[in-house]
Formats: structure tokens, sequence, C-alpha cells
């Protein structure tokens, strides 16, 4: 069981909806003249589960365990086989599902609506994803 240690540049922020227990993706990019960056792939590389986001001397951090048991139970990694992006590859993350599998929970909920337009405007649908925590 492998843990990396990703860090970003010391002016750069992670995500705050990123967690710990979420996967970690990477993309290779590379540096193209006439388009800024030049996506290598289409699909991104599961490495790990993040165990740790923090911040030190050297900037933010993510520690990413790229050898949980889930994950190789999944099919998603082998045992043995380490994924490490390299410099300049985009990093991103997606929750896991069997956790976050719904919306705002609760029972009561109050929202409104402002339209500082002087113009005519008009609402044509709201919408949420609620879902009841107790009763």
């Amino acid at each position: 069981m492998a843990i990396q240690q990703i860090y970003f540049d010391s002016d750069s922020q992670i995500n705050v909806s990123a967690q710990i227990g979420d996967y970690a993706f990477y993309l290779n990019a590379t540096p193209s003249d006439d388009k800024g960056i030049e996506w290598t792939s289409t699909a991104p590389t599961l490495f790990g589960v993040i165990t740790e986001i923090d911040t030190n001397s050297f900037g933010p951090y993510i520690k990413v365990e790229d050898q949980d048991a889930d994950l190789i139970t999944l099919g998603f990694l082998t045992s043995g086989t380490i994924l490490t992006p390299a410099d300049g590859d985009l990093i991103m993350f997606a929750k896991d599902n069997s956790i976050n599998r719904s919306g705002i929970k609760g029972h009561y909920m109050e929202v409104q609506f402002f339209n500082d337009s002087k113009a005519h405007a008009e609402l044509f649908s709201v919408g949420s994803e609620i879902t009841s925590s107790s009763k």
C-alpha cells in the first residue's frame, strides 16, 4: 500500500468540496502553443483515495492512498500497480456514490428568490433534490 503526497502551487486552493474518502483522478495534459493546454487522453485515471487534505510550508497538498482494498475489490486498481500523476496533470476528485446518495437532508427549508432587474422576468420552474432525514 503506497501513499502519495501531491502538492499544488502555493497560491492555489484545493476545492472546498474535496473530502477525505473521495476518489482522486488525474488527466494527462501537455502544453500547446496554439491552444494553451491539450489533453492527451479523454478518460481520467483513478489513482487512489484521498486520506488527508492540508497545507504546510510547501503549500496545499492531498495525500492519496493508491492501494485501498475497496478499489482493488471493485477492479479499479490491481495490487502492486502504482499510478502517479505527472507535473502539470489535471487533478480531480469524485464522491463515493454509496456514501453520498442524496442531496439536501432535512424536514424544513425556506427559500427566497429576488429579482433586482427592472425588466420583465418570469420564473418557469424551481426544482430541488431534498431527502427527508426524520419523520
